[in-house]
């Protein structure tokens, strides 16, 4: 492909994307040049966010407003981890290691006692 039909090519395709674009709610719409502040900011302007709507907001939500309170959270809490309990428990009671279709794993050389960290000066009891 030579570059001429290749740059033929993309001017097509961004000719069409910059035609499209504004009709399809891409963008290229004029935005507003911010006024500069004039004044020192005063110590919470972080806090507040105004996105030029006419109604600031504080920036970090207060859920007090909502209804959740100490006890409500606490209760929530320990429903959540009470329920957790409750199901390792049942999986706890109900074994699963006596239903696995396999048998336990074990490595030769007395289950690689001595290679995993064993003392080789204590004799190995024939009971285990």
């Amino acid at each position: 492909m030579s570059l001429r039909t290749l740059s033929a090519a993309l001017g097509r395709k961004t000719r069409l994307i910059a035609s499209v674009m504004p009709h399809r709610g891409g963008g290229l719409s004029y935005v507003p040049p911010q006024s500069r502040a004039t004044a020192p900011l005063p110590e919470e302007a972080e806090l507040i966010w105004d996105d030029g709507n006419g109604v600031p907001e504080p920036f970090l939500d207060d859920h007090s407003k909502y209804g959740v309170s100490t006890s409500h959270a606490i209760f929530a809490v320990l429903v959540a981890f009470g329920s957790l309990t409750a199901f390792y428990k049942a999986i706890a009671w109900w074994d699963p290691v006596a239903h696995r279709p396999v048998g336990p794993h074990h490595l030769p050389y007395d289950n690689l006692r001595i290679e995993l960290g064993g003392d080789p000066s204590i004799p190995v009891s024939s009971d285990q």
